[in-house]
């Protein structure tokens, strides 16, 4: 019924597919489609931003999930300290009853921490190591200052700028790049050249925004 009456443009389009015969209406029925789905896309975020503005000052932090359906309009984790929990619930059930008829609120938790903390754990050999200390002209007994140092130097001493020259490849820079980042993320977590063929990298990633 919102529909209908917020949309003069769909009101017209539905209008005229129902004077027409289903043949004859086939482009007016793809353009109504098309509006009704921008149309429902706008209600989304409407609905979203006002539901994210009530939550606002008793959460700490949001995590977006996709939706599980079309039907769906957001699929939210949220990080709240253990005080707020029925400030939070309280909140809720209040957009529960201005939505009420419109939008189905469905609260699940408390949950651990796993859609704000992700560990990524994988395995690195030693000779990876060796072939990006090698690109930045560094030795096996390299610390991290030395590895900032090469980078800055290396990245200066094949810059179009500085050689006057094009670059042979965009890839050229690409793979420095990540040289860099790789032996930088291992050298966070590690201050010597591997003594072992194969060495545990580890990084702990923080989701989720305030707002």
């Amino acid at each position: 019924k919102a529909l209908y009456e917020e949309e003069s443009e769909i009101r017209f389009l539905q209008e005229m597919i129902e004077k027409k015969s289903e043949e004859n209406a086939l482009l007016e029925k793809i353009k109504l489609g098309k509006l009704v789905h921008q149309y429902l896309i706008k209600r989304k975020v409407l609905f979203k931003d006002k539901i994210l503005s009530q939550l606002k000052g008793c959460t700490e932090s949001q995590c977006d999930h996709d939706a599980m359906d079309d039907l769906m309009i957001l699929n939210m984790a949220f990080l709240l300290r253990k005080e707020m929990e029925s400030e939070f619930d309280h909140r809720i059930q209040y957009l529960d009853q201005t939505f009420l008829g419109k939008v189905c609120f469905k609260l699940i938790g408390p949950l651990p921490l796993y859609s704000f903390r992700c560990i990524d754990i994988e395995w690195v050999d030693a000779k990876e190591v060796r072939e990006a200390l090698a690109l930045l002209d560094l030795k096996e007994d390299a610390s991290s200052d030395d590895l900032r140092s090469a980078y800055y130097q290396k990245a200066q001493s094949i810059h179009p700028d500085k050689t006057g020259e094009p670059l042979n490849s965009v890839s050229e820079f690409e793979k420095l790049a990540e040289a860099y980042k790789f032996l930088r993320k291992y050298y966070n977590q590690h201050r010597s050249f591997p003594r072992e063929d194969r060495i545990l990298l580890m990084e702990v990633r923080t989701n989720g925004s305030n707002y």
